[in-house]
Order: structure tokens, then sequence, then C-alpha cells
């Protein structure tokens, strides 16, 4: 068993060397809970170009473009009229020969979500992520680096993330 995203899946199941499904996670407690992950757009009141962005905007969610970009990025749509047909078409794209996949899962888990998310609990979560990203970009191409001053320097970096975000 593995806790997977509708957005990795495509990418995890490729491989087809071993049949798979969806499940519901098993309760703990008696406690039901889906780790879920709601990604959205929005344009940022400081934004340079906000007409520019508004009609990029308008252009990914057109009913024209919208559909074949959920199926590249994998995440069920938001927008109710096009929920319907998005598994269909998801797995039509990345799994044509699988006829099986129980996506009423994924549809079933929602009323579970997780309450506070599991993102909530990391002070400045996007922040913190670039920044750790920022290291391992360093780390996974810099030969010869020092790594305990490189885990140091991450670890006041974050620290500093951190004490802002209080």
């Amino acid at each position: 068993m593995i806790h997977i995203h509708t957005w990795y899946v495509a990418s995890w199941a490729l491989d087809g060397s071993f049949d798979w499904n969806l499940a519901a996670t098993p309760a703990y407690n008696g406690q039901v809970t889906a780790k879920l992950h709601a990604d959205t757009f929005c344009i940022p009141k400081g934004s340079k170009n906000p007409e520019a962005a508004f009609e990029v905007l308008t252009y990914l969610l057109s009913a024209d473009v919208a559909p074949n970009l959920l199926n590249v990025y994998g995440g069920m749509p938001a927008r109710i009229s096009l929920q319907d047909t998005y598994f269909d078409g998801y797995t039509a794209t990345n799994f044509p020969d699988k006829t099986d996949i129980n996506w009423d899962v994924v549809v079933d888990s929602m009323v579970y979500a997780d309450n506070p998310n599991h993102e909530s609990w990391m002070p400045s979560f996007q922040e913190t992520t670039d920044k750790y990203n920022e290291f391992w970009n360093t780390w996974a191409n810099t030969p010869g680096l020092d790594m305990d001053a490189e885990i140091a320097a991450l670890r006041d970096a974050l620290q500093e993330i951190f004490d802002a975000a209080q």
C-alpha cells in the first residue's frame, strides 16, 4: 500500500510491472482522514500585469483548454461541469489499457479531508519548501561541499523563516 496523490498516479503507475488500484486509506482509532491537496490559481493583488494575468488564467480555465491540462496535471477539477467526464479522460490519456480503476475512492474521500491540513503545521510552508529546494539543488550539483556546514546553514535559514512566521 502507498499513500499517493492523484497528480502523481500517472507517473507512478505507468511502469506497468504490477497490477494496482485505488482504495481508501484505513481509519486510525476510528478516525477516517484523507490527505487532500487543493491547488488553486490566483492573481496576486500586487501583480504588475493583472489584466494580462487574467487573460491567461481565463484561457487556462476555458472549456477548450482546461480538460487537456487536467489530464496532464492529474488533479480532479473543482469546476463541477468538468467533473463527470474527468476520470474517463484522465484514464484514457494515462491508462488506456486499465479499465478497473476505482476513482470513486477519490470522490468519496473528499468529505474526509484532513483538517488541519498536513501542510499547516509547517510555518510558511511554501517559503520553507523553496528553501529546502534551494539547498537541495546546491547539494545535488556541487561536488566537495562541507555538508556539516551546509546542514547548519539550512538549519539557520529555516529557523529565520520560522521566527519570521511567529
